[in-house]
């Protein structure tokens, strides 16, 4: 595929991340593609399983992590993911048992075709994970480095608002990672901002410099009155 289809097709030349992107979601399409659906369609339940476990259960191990780490965010993630893996290996016990039953019943073309299709959301689902992470810790180097326009970009942004609806909480880790998020803007806009700062911050103590210079010295003959 030339470098003009590219373009035309997603709106503008591939970045860096874009492209690595889009080769996780080959290769995942590939692998399934190879493993077959007998082999991969337990892996999909366990994926699925161990998202929506970890949307609802993934504060299980803060109160824990809270006595270890002191940053509040960081407990939700870390929290999360060890839900999520968790899930995954458990989903994925299960299914080594039960997937070599579902063999018999299809043909090998059929059985390829719908690994690959399985591929192809594990993949998604993969880059949907990273993106919504991304975006949520790192937003500057995100709109740096990946465009905001075409099918790709927009087909993630539509995927992490469905992932923001399906659990509200998850509005509440947004929150706890926004002070990251005010420091990436503060770094980002650094040129513009720190003027304005360092002025603000010169002003009180101009001020308070000022400020025994410009008091009145005391009355003498008030001084000796009030002696009397």
């Amino acid at each position: 595929m030339s470098s003009d289809m590219i373009n035309a097709f997603f709106g503008h030349p591939l970045s860096a991340l874009e492209t690595a992107g889009l080769l996780l979601l080959f290769a995942s399409i590939a692998w399934g593609f190879i493993r077959g659906i007998s082999k991969e369609l337990f892996g999909l339940t366990s994926w699925v399983g161990a998202a929506l476990i970890t949307c609802r259960e993934y504060e299980i191990f803060v109160p824990w992590l809270a006595t270890h780490i002191s940053a509040g965010f960081l407990t939700s993630w870390i929290s999360g993911a060890a839900v999520f893996f968790i899930s995954l290996f458990t989903f994925n016990f299960i299914g080594r048992w039960i997937a070599p039953a579902i063999r018999g019943f299809l043909s090998p073309p059929v059985d390829a075709l719908l690994g690959a299709a399985f591929g192809g959301v594990r993949g998604w689902l993969v880059l949907v994970v990273l993106y919504f992470v991304a975006i949520r810790t790192i937003p500057v180097l995100i709109q740096q480095y990946i465009p905001t326009d075409g099918p790709f970009v927009e087909g993630l942004n539509y995927s992490v608002q469905i992932l923001d609806k399906f659990n509200p909480d998850l509005e509440k880790i947004r929150k706890q990672t926004g002070l990251a998020q005010e420091l990436w803007e503060v770094n980002q806009s650094a040129r513009t901002l720190l003027p304005s700062l360092s002025a603000s911050k010169s002003t009180p103590l101009t001020h308070s410099a000022q400020t025994p210079e410009d008091e009145i010295p005391p009355d003498d003959d008030g001084a000796e009155e009030w002696a009397e």
